[in-house]
């Protein structure tokens, strides 16, 4: 895929497939939930090296080896601290929310990739 697509599709198509996978652990069968948690995986793959592969193109050649770095060291971040957020979480609520707060972390993902794109489209 990663022939016919560029970095920007890849990134899109993959949070595509998070948000409907986020979606689907929503309903409440357990082969759905399961289905749901396997494409958030799938769609969750794409992601992450397609946003580093871009990053000359967003940032410029000359930064982007500190912007690689920054983005490493909040993807490190994130998955330090976002299952202690979510078991904060869910000792209020119950782990019934634990779609809920992937499909809100996949919405601030796409927002966020959203805004960058749109910043770099008016440079």
């Amino acid at each position: 895929m990663t022939m016919r697509f560029s970095p920007r599709q890849m990134v899109r198509l993959g949070q595509a497939i998070l948000a409907a996978g986020c979606a689907l652990m929503i309903v409440p069968l357990q082969a759905a939930m399961l289905a749901g948690l396997a494409l958030c995986g799938l769609g969750c793959a794409p992601i992450y090296p397609n946003i580093i592969q871009d990053t000359p193109v967003n940032y410029g050649a000359e930064n982007s080896q500190a912007a690689i770095g920054v983005q490493m060291a909040s993807a490190y971040l994130g998955s330090t601290f976002a299952p202690s957020i979510f078991g904060a979480l869910a000792g209020v609520v119950g782990y019934g929310a634990l779609p809920l707060f992937a499909l809100g972390a996949a919405a601030l993902m796409s927002a966020m990739f959203g805004l960058q794109k749109r910043q770099v489209d008016r440079r």
